[in-house]
């Protein structure tokens, strides 16, 4: 007990100009993503609608009215930024909603795109569709799970360290309640699902997940035993790398909506209910220690900024160059923007609006590339009436340009341990191929502070030490040059 009081002290100092000064961020202007007929959205649980591929390039899928105002006939669309937004390509091709896409993309390039869709009845089935790197083509929609009397719905996915594909939903049982399934898709071919909540009543929904750097898949999600006379509950369980799952634990009252980590944190979170009718307009965060122990939280819930006054909702959690940052939408009658503010385990900055502009916006959606530059999608409408359109901001990694020249994204850093580093640490490498590899410290400022490596190397897996001995407390870059490209991460370092 005494020394984790001593690691959150120590954590704290850390933190404090980080999580009580505002996000030092310098957004660009927005851009217009794409302008065309129908109204482009990135709502709904579950959805991933963007994410960085392996080669840089920026992926959006999105659903669309294909009448504005019309939502009886969404569609699923797919647009690439590769220095340039390209035109919209449709992914779902039948009558009805296709709706609430989520993506993930594997180290080759190959993209799964998952939505639910209501062709066939009222109830919902999952389709998808994959684009093959190698053709260079999408392979055409399949559907996925059908059943007449069934819902699948929520679908989310992630790709693990080996280039599985995991795809995690939620399922109507016979007796009208909702339970969460997983699947794996793995050399060609789907395994078989696995049921991982039990609760036999109620609703178990709203999944998020997130895979760590050991392999681990963290989820959460939302569960309510007795609608609706019991409230939402957030629980959370995570899926060990020998395929273990760990036991639910309880965070409390809420709605899960995104989950990310950073520095061996992992963050949560939430919408709770407030004093406003008719939703859940508060957002509160949880942050444990993937260190500790599943129920072992450094809290389970605390509020992001309590205003009653207005509504705060459609939560994005990302890590970046300078943390973990949260944006999110915040709305009372005309007053519409959408806010941003930094999160760390023990504080969080003052919030401030991130758009300007008059209008209405629509959940914002972001992601971080490998130089931990933040990236930003979200909807917006000037009236709210409709004509919706996707705009995208980024707000760079000042620091990335003073590190050595990017060339092509390697992803042979396989981590460094211990993390946060206290003295000595082990830095973990991959090569693919004998290469002349360059391995050194930078700071935030970009002044390179140590050369842990400079030479030739042979392919497979090296460990090499660092020495942080002379590194005061902070935040530093570590940065891998090969003759395949270059690769950046970051690491703490703690007295």
């Amino acid at each position: 007990m005494q020394s984790n009081r001593k690691l959150l002290l120590t954590v704290l100092m850390l933190t404090l100009l980080a999580a009580t000064a505002a996000p030092a961020s310098s957004w660009t202007l927005p851009a217009l993503v794409n302008d065309t007929a129908h109204d482009d959205l990135l709502e709904g649980y579950g959805t991933t609608p963007l994410l960085q591929g392996p080669d840089g390039d920026l992926h959006v899928v999105y659903h669309a009215d294909l009448v504005p105002g019309d939502s009886s006939n969404r569609e699923v669309y797919y647009v690439r930024f590769d220095g340039s937004w390209s035109e919209p390509e449709r992914l779902s091709f039948g009558d009805g909603v296709s709706h609430c896409p989520a993506m993930s993309i594997d180290d080759a390039g190959n993209i799964y795109v998952f939505w639910y869709d209501t062709r066939n009845s009222v109830y919902y089935d999952l389709y998808w569709n994959r684009f093959d790197a190698a053709a260079g083509e999408w392979v055409g929609e399949e559907a996925l799970m059908v059943d007449s009397g069934v819902h699948y719905v929520h679908p989310v996915t992630l790709v693990d360290q080996q280039n599985n594909v995991h795809l995690f939903w939620s399922e109507i049982q016979p007796s009208l309640h909702y339970e969460i399934f997983h699947n794996t898709y793995q050399d060609g071919s789907w395994g078989t699902p696995e049921q991982i909540t039990n609760a036999g009543t109620g609703w178990r929904t709203h999944i998020r997940a997130v895979l760590d750097d050991d392999g681990s898949i963290h989820i959460a999600w939302s569960d309510v035993i007795n609608p609706p006379t019991e409230p939402w509950m957030v629980y959370y369980r995570h899926l060990s790398p020998s395929g273990q799952w760990g036991q639910p634990v309880e965070l409390g009252v809420g709605q899960a909506v995104d989950i990310d980590l950073d520095n061996g944190y992992l963050y949560l979170i939430s919408n709770w209910p407030s004093s406003l009718p008719d939703g859940f307009f508060q957002l509160f965060y949880s942050v444990k220690d993937l260190g500790a122990a599943d129920d072992d939280w450094i809290f389970k819930c605390r509020p992001v900024h309590l205003n009653d006054s207005y509504k705060n909702t459609k939560p994005t959690l990302e890590a970046g160059y300078d943390g973990m940052r949260l944006v999110w939408r915040r709305h009372l009658n005309d007053d519409n923007t959408i806010m941003e503010t930094k999160i760390g385990p023990h504080g969080i900055s003052s919030p401030r609006e991130l758009s300007q502009d008059d209008g209405y916006y629509g959940g914002p959606r972001m992601t971080a590339g490998e130089d931990g530059t933040y990236h930003l999608v979200y909807s917006y409408s000037p009236d709210g009436a409709g004509g919706y359109d996707l705009y995208y901001m980024k707000d760079e990694n000042p620091v990335s340009a003073r590190l050595p020249e990017q060339g092509a994204a390697v992803h042979a850093l396989e981590g460094l341990y211990p993390s946060p580093v206290h003295g000595a640490a082990t830095v973990g490498l991959n090569l693919p191929a004998t290469s002349s590899v360059e391995l050194a410290v930078y700071d935030l400022a970009g002044r390179r502070v140590s050369t842990i490596h400079s030479g030739s190397l042979s392919a497979g897996r090296h460990e090499l030490p660092l020495d942080a001995a002379g590194l005061s407390s902070g935040v530093y870059l570590l940065n891998l040059r090969t003759d395949a490209g270059n690769e950046t991460t970051r690491f703490v370092v703690e007295r």
